[in-house]
């Protein structure tokens, strides 16, 4: 929800990439690839749903982050990827 749908859309695999390679660094436990871009495109749909209920927040805030992470759930055919 952080970036604008094209930043996101531009390097989120970049930055999961990023991601990984920290983990590695640091000694963690590193999920393989294929595993961890399914699990990235399942999540946003869970960012999506927390976003969709928030009521404490400014309406602008609300709305553009539920405008994000809603076109990334279908970006990422997120909800097909959980079976729902």
């Amino acid at each position: 929800a952080a970036l604008t749908i094209e930043d996101r859309r531009k390097h989120e695999i970049e930055l999961l990439r990023f991601y990984l390679e920290r983990v590695a660094e640091f000694n963690g436990e590193v999920t393989p690839w294929e595993k961890a871009w399914e699990l990235y495109r399942q999540s946003t749909a869970y960012g999506y749903f927390m976003w969709g209920i928030t009521q404490r927040v400014s309406d602008d805030i609300v709305n553009a982050n539920v405008s994000r992470l809603g076109t990334a759930v279908a970006d990422h055919a997120s909800y097909t990827l959980l079976r729902v």
